[in-house]
């Protein structure tokens, strides 16, 4: 069987009028933390024509599938492991997606090397869950619409929109470190549940916002503690 990266479908809609919303989840080896957000939130979204998913390391170990222990514990929530294959980054990559997710600080400056036009649409991932959840519960049209009404791409686009700009009027966050998700690559057991916790509970708070699913909220406590300058 061919190997597919992961779901992946044209930047417009089936109708040819709305264009997809394209996510790009980066971590180093693109084999435990970026690949696992990759699929669950797949897996949370169920198979859609208006958003596309997909990830890339910065040193990735091309080909390869996902690590056999975080494999394992994506396969015991039922999220499918199968055909992947890691890949590099590209300058390309950067540019044709709408939301670039990476799992630490450094991670995020690299993407910006690469792309520093990218830097509004650049967001670690448990930085981007903690904008989601201080984002007003109705805050625009797009966001509230029924879902026959606005497409779930449409929906991102205008949460986005809405953290970029929550990001900009907060203020500075301190204790930026706590946001970042360390690489369970070959470390203890404990390390890599821990970083499959944060990566899980980010993806299913995003999952959330979408018309997909009831909209729920995540316990904040759930999140990374941080104060504002």
């Amino acid at each position: 069987m061919q190997k597919s990266h992961a779901l992946i479908s044209d930047r417009e809609g089936a109708s040819g009028k709305t264009r997809s919303f394209a996510i790009l989840l980066v971590c180093t080896g693109n084999i435990c933390r970026s690949p696992a957000a990759e699929r669950l939130m797949i897996s949370g979204l169920g198979h859609r024509d208006d958003i596309t998913i997909s990830s890339a390391g910065l040193g990735a170990m091309v080909g390869q599938p996902i690590d056999g222990p975080m494999a394992s514990l994506l396969a015991r929530r039922g999220v499918d492991t199968s055909s992947f294959a890691s890949r590099s980054i590209t300058p390309r990559m950067v540019e044709s997606a709408d939301l670039v997710v990476t799992m630490t600080r450094r991670q995020q400056s690299a993407v910006l090397l690469l792309v520093p036009s990218a830097g509004r649409r650049t967001f670690l991932l448990q930085e981007l869950a903690l904008l989601l959840v201080e984002l007003d519960s109705s805050p625009t049209d797009a966001s509230t619409a029924p879902e026959s009404e606005v497409s779930g791409a449409d929906r991102l686009r205008a949460m986005i929109l809405l953290a970029v700009a929550r990001r900009a009027t907060r203020g500075a966050i301190r204790g930026l470190e706590n946001f970042d998700i360390e690489d369970p690559y070959r470390q203890p057991e404990r390390i890599l549940t821990t970083c499959f916790s944060k990566i899980e509970s980010s993806i299913d708070l995003l999952v959330k916002q979408l018309p997909l699913k009831p909209r729920t909220t995540l316990p904040k406590d759930a999140l990374p503690k941080v104060a504002t300058e």
